[in-house]
């Protein structure tokens, strides 16, 4: 913009001194004066269009400047007036209702794991058969056991996936329910472990498996049930 505003202004001198050459020298030949008034002419229009763009850059560069300081003006003020987003909760009483769910079914599981523990007794039996003639005997290690894997322990324990959904229907559609997802999928490995720790400890009893094998099994297990009551305490 300053080459522009130069240029113009030296054709604008040009301009001057031939228009007071023309008018005050009276000794140019006709053929120089013709020359003179010519390049003047010239002169003065280069002197306009230049004073045109210089114009023009003027108003483009204000334009643009006004244009960012309005984009700067309104993303200052959509940030000062965009609301902060809030996560939705679950009221307290629709908190303590899930809690409830959840817990009931964890106690569940809680209990067949106690039962299983404790109908499990000591000694080991040589082999299979030994294990089958011992079943004759209601009070005898083998017979509690049997009874417990037959009566009292559900195989394929799926009862955590209809208290998740109970716990579900609690949950209002702007609550995520991802706690809840979580609960039940942890649920999940703990129904495993426990079912593998049956599994093992028919196997242990005839002296198939070592006892590590049903320490590691317990192991989880106990992981699991920390695991599980973290996740109901996560619920929000």
């Amino acid at each position: 913009m300053s080459l522009i505003f130069l240029i113009s202004f030296i054709l604008c001198v040009v301009t001057i001194i031939l228009s007071h050459l023309l008018h005050t020298r009276d000794n140019i030949s006709d053929e120089r004066r013709s020359f003179f008034r010519n390049f003047k002419i010239g002169s003065g229009v280069g002197a306009t269009i230049f004073l045109l763009l210089l114009t023009g850059s003027f108003i483009l560069t204000n334009n643009s400047s006004s244009s960012i300081k309005t984009q700067a003006v309104h993303a200052s003020a959509a940030s000062k007036t965009s609301p902060t987003p809030t996560v939705a909760t679950l009221s307290s009483s629709q908190r303590a209702q899930v809690v409830v769910i959840l817990t009931e079914n964890v106690t569940q599981f809680i209990k067949i794991w106690q039962d299983g523990q404790a109908s499990l007794e000591t000694p080991q039996y040589a082999d299979p058969y030994v294990e089958m003639s011992a079943l004759s005997n209601p009070n005898s290690p083998a017979a509690k056991f049997n009874y417990f894997v037959k009566n009292e322990y559900p195989t394929n324990n799926n009862s955590y996936i209809q208290a998740a959904g109970s716990a579900d229907k609690v949950f209002p559609s702007t609550v995520s329910t991802v706690s809840v997802a979580n609960w039940s999928n942890d649920m999940g490995h703990l129904s495993n472990d426990i079912e593998q720790w049956v599994s093992d400890a028919k196997q242990w009893q005839i002296s198939q498996v070592p006892r590590s094998a049903l320490n590691n099994d317990a192991d989880k297990v106990v992981n699991d049930f920390n695991t599980v009551e973290k996740d109901i305490k996560n619920i929000q």
